[in-house]
């Protein structure tokens, strides 16, 4: 009966995983930022994920739980390809940011958004966030391009959700700066 259930649970699983292999790939490519990489990266997820099935909670969002262990892989089987150190000190990127603010001439605030965001293109609004340090990176990704709630994203990434927002808005206002930078070159 067990191997039945087992089984059940298994095919349920590949058939359910599938749907989330194109997000996987995406978030993959932008944190590898290599194709193969990026490739190799969702095979071991997915390689992780079956074998470690056992752990998986019925009633649990198996997107989370794949975007978790995508997370955790990069940052465990990636550890030279990742620039940024693992912590980042809120007092270094506060300062970052500030100095950044007071750099630019022209108040960010006085641009309607729209106008600001149709200034560039895909591959501009790319650079920039490629150039974000990992951990704000992943937490815009996570919350922007896949549309996990702070929660879902504490989770994934194993931090409290205070450092998702943290790290969501600091690396926004970042982002914003390096192409507000670039805008008006």
């Amino acid at each position: 009966m067990n191997n039945k259930l087992s089984n059940n649970k298994k095919q349920e699983f590949k058939r359910e995983a599938l749907l989330y292999l194109d997000p996987l790939y995406n978030l993959s490519l932008k944190i590898t930022r290599n194709p193969e990489e990026a490739k190799d990266l969702v095979q071991e997820t997915y390689y992780i994920a079956y074998r470690l099935l056992h752990h998986f909670q019925q009633g649990t969002s198996l997107k989370a739980w794949l975007f978790k262990i995508l997370s955790n892989s990069f940052i465990t089987l990636y550890p030279k390809r990742v620039k940024e150190p693992k912590i980042i000190e809120y007092e270094n990127v506060e300062r970052f940011i500030n100095l950044m603010q007071e750099d630019n001439d022209i108040n960010i605030a006085h641009i309607e958004e729209d106008n600001f965001i149709n200034k560039f293109s895909t591959d501009d609004v790319a650079s920039a966030l490629n150039q974000l340090p990992y951990y704000f990176k992943i937490a815009i990704l996570l919350s922007d391009m896949e549309g996990f709630s702070y929660k879902e994203i504490a989770d994934i990434l194993e931090c409290p959700i205070q450092t998702v927002r943290m790290r969501i808005s600091n690396g926004r206002k970042i982002l914003q700066n390096n192409l507000f930078s670039h805008a008006f070159k």
